[in-house]
């Protein structure tokens, strides 16, 4: 069982528990061997929040961890190897949105992305892949990023809007300047 995404706004009232304990108990009855999750730092899906309920750290991202709780013997799960490869045009920043519905954070990024997207729209190309169905996963190797050009810019934790502006203004004089 796969827990991709839990984001809880009241801190400290033991909502995360309860829905922590219930994936749990449904994953015991469903048969699952465990339960991992992807998180991040202590402010975005909190590592420290996982591992106080005994999920241990399996495989280090560059933005995430993913965590493993077992209930019997399994194969730890890792990240999908392979890096996206956009088609590139000169002149042009090739902005790859790979987005699902599996977590708000990856539609609020993708939002911010676009909205700043706006500013620079003469350099600009927007291509979208829906990572809901497995296999544009597989073939992609990609569940929730985004990528200027060839380098992945957002792959976890919100972003402000100043970061993506000046991300996009690196990769602008990147192109420009050839």
């Amino acid at each position: 069982m796969v827990i991709f995404c839990m984001d809880v706004k009241e801190a400290r009232k033991g909502i995360g528990t309860t829905l922590l304990n219930a994936c749990l108990k449904d994953s015991r009855k469903l048969g699952r061997k465990g339960v991992t999750v992807t998180c991040a730092d202590d402010h975005w899906m909190a590592q420290s929040f996982f591992e106080k309920r005994g999920f241990i750290e399996v495989a280090k991202g560059k933005w995430m961890s993913i965590l493993l709780k077992k209930f019997e013997e399994v194969e730890n799960p890792d990240w999908l190897q392979g890096s996206f490869k956009p088609k590139l045009q000169e002149g042009k920043i090739i902005v790859s949105i790979f987005q699902n519905d599996r977590c708000a954070i990856i539609w609020r990024n993708a939002e911010i992305v676009r909205k700043i997207a706006e500013e620079f729209k003469e350099y600009i190309v927007i291509n979208e892949y829906n990572t809901n169905k497995r296999e544009n996963i597989l073939k992609y190797k990609e569940v929730g990023a985004i990528y200027l050009n060839e380098k992945c810019v957002v792959g976890g934790p919100p972003v402000s809007e100043e970061e993506v502006k000046t991300t996009f203004e690196e990769e602008l004089l990147k192109i420009t300047k050839s």
